[in-house]
Order: structure tokens, then sequence, then C-alpha cells
């Protein structure tokens, strides 16, 4: 079963490069009128990536949350402890996903 996790677990991490790799590349940088229009556009790509961010911490807390439950009709204290370890993870990705605005302060 953990191989299983590991590899979906590579996946989610793939789709996630991948998807930061496109966010970035998707930001013009050519001169204009606007002054303002590059720190636009870097809030508005920077709001993507933190909301998705914290969307993959839900995701994360969400199957840490169903590895306890799981581990408790098992009876197995390994699964138990990965599922602790992966709930806590998601609630520290998730809190800085949605929570990096105040931190940055912008």
């Amino acid at each position: 079963m953990s191989n299983k996790f590991n590899n979906a677990m590579e996946k989610v991490r793939r789709g996630i490069l991948f998807g930061m790799t496109a966010a970035l590349t998707c930001i013009s940088a050519y001169a204009d009128e606007d002054k303002n229009k590059g720190e636009t556009e870097f809030n508005n790509v920077l709001d993507w990536i933190l909301v998705w961010i914290g969307r993959a911490g839900i995701v994360l807390t969400v199957w840490g949350a169903v590895q306890i439950a799981l581990s408790v009709s098992n009876e197995d204290a390994t699964q138990r402890r990965n599922g602790i370890l992966q709930l806590i993870s998601g609630l520290m990705v998730m809190a800085i996903g949605y929570g990096a605005k105040s931190i940055i302060g912008y």
C-alpha cells in the first residue's frame, strides 16, 4: 500500500511542479504604460499559487484523517502514526497556503 501511496504522491508532486512552472512562465514581462501591471500580474500569480498550496493542504489533511480512521478499524499503530503525521503536515501546508499573505505582508 505504501508503494501505491508513494507513486500517487510522486504524481501529485509532478503535477504541482508542472502547474507552478506553467504559472511562472505565463507572466508577461512587456513594457507598458501601466507601471503597476507587472506587480499586479505577479500578485495574481502569487495568489493563484498560494490558493493551490492551501488546497493541496486540505487534500493532505483529509487523507491523513482517512488514514487515522482506517488505522483505528485495523488496529495498526504504524498506519495511525503515519496518518497523524499526514494530518499535521496537511494542516501546516494549509496554514502556509492561506496564511502566507499575512506573513508576506502584501
